[in-house]
């Protein structure tokens, strides 16, 4: 076995900022309010806490421990089941297809931070509806719903007539025989014209849609219109900042997570505090929080708050295990990960008060009902959030803050993806990536620009969804099931649990029996079960009210059916590794690809005690210790690494 330079955790603190970093991100601010949104707000929460509890939580655990007890990344990790060393290959290819569209998001963040720096001091552009700004049509509204409350009968129902288009009034006029509308009582022009309400959108919502994105210009993903040119321009700033990052090494990130992690504590703690106080805020919280229990029966609720905790928290992308692999042997694995899944999940929550209590305030605002306001997609993020931020006094300052810390959230998982994907083809291929690092990297990130580029244009934001759909919802689950089946049927969970005490040493006994049936029974089942909902509420993805075409579900299946073929491949290689079936029977081989590689196991001699101690297992050509961390090495500094 050879082995390149591995550094090492200076300090414990410093895994578990670096883990925040990556853990939480744009799924906790943007894509949970979005699905607890789309999915009937305080009906999502149940199935989402139970999956948390039942099967993100022991799958976080699952990768923690095997990436310290290692040391090793995603690929490497998979001696202990070399059958299945395409799950590590087909991991990393989720990865890197999940940064082409995470980061186009951070580059819209990135937009809207330097609109909001040029425009301190003033107004920010999407604050008000304009005539003179192209964007803005006759249904952008900033007025507040009027009171009818304290109006006269006459008042309300004129009022409510100047809220209904005039040519729908006279058609219906016309249906119902009806010559003189302003007579009639309020209650009737509201329960019998509700179909000619006008359907006013925030100057947010249209700044959003007709400005940064230009979807009025597409006609969706059969036309997704030319490449908008300054949207190009920041993904490619982002991605030349993220290549930076890289080139620093981990630990540039480790050492900035410590504001990173912190700083949006403070800045949602603000946000919060100014969505109580704008009237109407408690339709949302009160969606947000009161479960319709009828909801339950939709499978596809439950196929989507299951989805969410399992993306919001990061597992199957092999960063957990790539930052885990760097921690001391023994290193309290256990304490680390239950505060990661806690600050994960209380995050995601308490961004869900903030988005619904901006949600209420829009549903006041724009009279329409909490379930009609936006449609899919990150429109939450771009629209909800600036609309209370613009309530603030000195909309521009804070908005420049929040996009900051947008900005920094996404960049910092984005960074650990793709350093993810990195390490792992060093890890399995260290003479070939080692000392190509810069080119390498610049290699991926140009890439991914490139493939990134077609979610820019006019109708970008299909594709985007699309991606999100079907990477978040049908890949995840399939190899969070191999993961567990591999662990608890293949390898061994007696096994593993062994592992585990040699580690770390002895756990409790109702920890012991929770990771017992979370892995063995739970986490499969729950996957299993998501896996089928998913499909039988399977609806095309869409956005602004334009579904995907067939090609477009084509695309989507494509890449779910990537990973597994994958899989399917590097099976198939490893079986016959060992012989052609003459020489061996397909049984024996595929029981000899199932045995645990002879180099599996605690990557440090001085680790490889018990079952481990065996002489043959070679020593790695290179052990870095936290003295020798800032030493160059054959032309590389371990920072770098």
């Amino acid at each position: 076995m050879e082995c390149e330079n591995r550094l090492q955790w200076v300090g414990k603190l410093e895994f578990l900022f670096t883990s925040v970093g990556y853990t939480v991100g744009l799924g906790n601010i943007w894509r949970f309010p979005e699905r607890c949104y789309k999915n009937g707000g305080g009906a999502f929460l149940l199935p989402y806490l139970m999956t948390v509890l039942f099967c993100t939580f022991p799958m976080l655990f699952l990768e923690m421990f095997l990436g310290q007890f290692a040391s090793e990344g995603p690929i490497a990790v998979w001696k202990f089941c070399p059958l299945f060393k395409g799950v590590g290959w087909g991991i990393i290819f989720i990865t890197f297809t999940t940064n082409i569209y995470y980061i186009v998001l951070v580059a819209y963040s990135l937009f809207y931070m330097l609109l909001s720096f040029v425009h301190i001091g003033g107004p920010l552009p999407w604050q008000e509806c304009r005539e003179e700004d192209a964007w803005s049509t006759d249904k952008c509204r900033t007025d507040p719903y009027p009171n009818f409350l304290d109006m006269t009968e006459n008042d309300k129902v004129r009022t409510s007539i100047n809220m209904m288009g005039t040519e729908c009034l006279e058609k219906e006029k016309i249906k119902r025989n009806i010559s003189d509308i302003l007579a009639l009582p309020f209650k009737y022009i509201q329960d019998e014209f509700s179909s000619c309400r006008i359907k006013y959108r925030s100057p947010e919502q249209e700044y959003w849609n007709r400005f940064v994105l230009g979807v009025h210009e597409s006609g969706g993903l059969d036309d997704i219109g030319s490449v908008v040119g300054r949207n190009a321009v920041t993904l490619f700033i982002v991605w030349l900042v993220v290549f930076y990052c890289c080139l620093r090494g981990i630990r540039s990130i480790a050492k900035v997570a410590y504001v990173t992690a912190t700083f949006p504590v403070a800045l949602l703690l603000i946000l919060l505090v100014r969505g109580t106080t704008l009237p109407g805020y408690d339709r949302g919280i009160q969606y947000y929080t009161k479960p319709d229990w009828s909801k339950l029966s939709d499978m596809s609720i439950w196929a989507s708050a299951a989805t969410q905790a399992m993306y919001s928290m990061g597992i199957v992308y092999g960063a957990h295990i790539t930052l885990a692999s760097y921690n001391k042997f023994n290193n309290n694995i256990t304490r680390d990960t239950i505060i990661l899944g806690l600050v994960n999940t209380v995050t995601s929550i308490f961004g869900g008060f903030i988005v619904f209590s901006f949600l209420g305030h829009a549903s006041y605002q724009l009279n329409k009902p909490i379930e009609d306001i936006f449609d899919q997609g990150p429109g939450i993020l771009f629209i909800s959030y600036i609309q209370g931020v613009s309530q603030l006094p000195g909309s521009a300052v804070w908005a420049l803050l929040f996009f900051m810390m947008v900005f920094t959230l996404g960049l910092d998982s984005v960074f650990l993806m793709v350093w993810t994907v990195y390490r792992a083809l060093v890890d399995v291929m260290p003479r070939k990536f080692q000392r190509r690092e810069r080119f390498t990297l610049m290699v991926m990130c140009l890439i991914s620009f490139l493939l990134g580029l077609p979610l820019v244009t006019n109708g970008g934001i299909h594709m985007l969804v699309l991606m999100d759909r079907y990477l978040a919802d049908y890949a995840l689950t399939i190899f969070l099931i191999i993961e567990a089946m591999s662990i608890c049927w293949l390898y061994g969970l007696n096994n593993f649990l062994s592992d585990i005490e040699m580690m770390i040493g002895k756990r409790s006994r109702a920890f012991d029996w929770y990771l017992r049936i979370t892995w063995s029974v739970t986490s499969p089942a729950f996957c299993l079960f998501i896996f089928i909902a998913s499909a039988i509420g399977y609806t095309k993805p869409a956005y602004d009210g334009t579904e995907i075409p067939a090609f477009g579900e084509a695309i989507g299946w494509l890449i779910i059916l990537t990973p597994i073929v994958i899989i399917v491949g590097f099976g198939v290689f490893e079986v016959l590794r060992y012989g052609t079936p003459t020489k061996h029977t397909l049984l024996q081989n595929i029981k000899w690809s199932i045995e645990p590689a002879k180099d599996w196991g605690p990557r440090l001699p001085e680790n490889r005690t018990g079952k481990y101690s065996s002489d043959d297992y070679i020593t790695p050509t290179h052990i870095v210790t936290n003295e020798q961390q800032d030493i160059n090495m054959n032309g590389y500094t371990t920072t770098d690494i």
